[in-house]
């Protein structure tokens, strides 16, 4: 079976075959656009679902741990202009014991247009 998940799908499919035993029934999990590592953005939305999403959280930091079992292949296609996640270094998975790929581009410096852009949001909300 071949799994597409986009961007909290893609945790949650991520979950599934790293977690949960999915690897035994998937071969591969493509993931867009999801923020392996978090986003910023979550600290934005004050809910219990998109605090899953905040950098560090706890089920982010379940997902960064040692899958070695996990024998699906991974391919983590994120964008170094994605607006939502953010710093757009986050749309990286680590291959938590599975078989990875990674496709993304972008400016040179998407550092820059990060900070650019979680300015923006905290002038937003003032």
């Amino acid at each position: 079976m071949h799994v597409v998940g986009h961007s909290l799908g893609g945790l949650i499919a991520r979950y599934y075959v790293q977690r949960l035993d999915g690897h035994r029934r998937v071969d591969s999990l493509v993931t867009l656009g999801t923020p392996h590592a978090g986003s910023r953005w979550a600290h934005v939305v004050p809910t219990s679902l998109v605090r899953q999403l905040r950098p560090g959280s706890d089920l982010l930091a379940e997902l960064a741990e040692p899958a070695p079992h996990c024998t699906t292949q991974v391919t983590a296609i994120y964008s170094d202009l994605d607006p939502i996640v953010v710093p757009t270094a986050a749309g990286r998975s680590g291959d938590g014991g599975g078989r990875l790929r990674q496709h993304g581009g972008g400016p040179a410096d998407p550092g820059e247009r990060d900070r650019d852009l979680v300015e923006d949001a905290a002038g937003d909300r003032q």
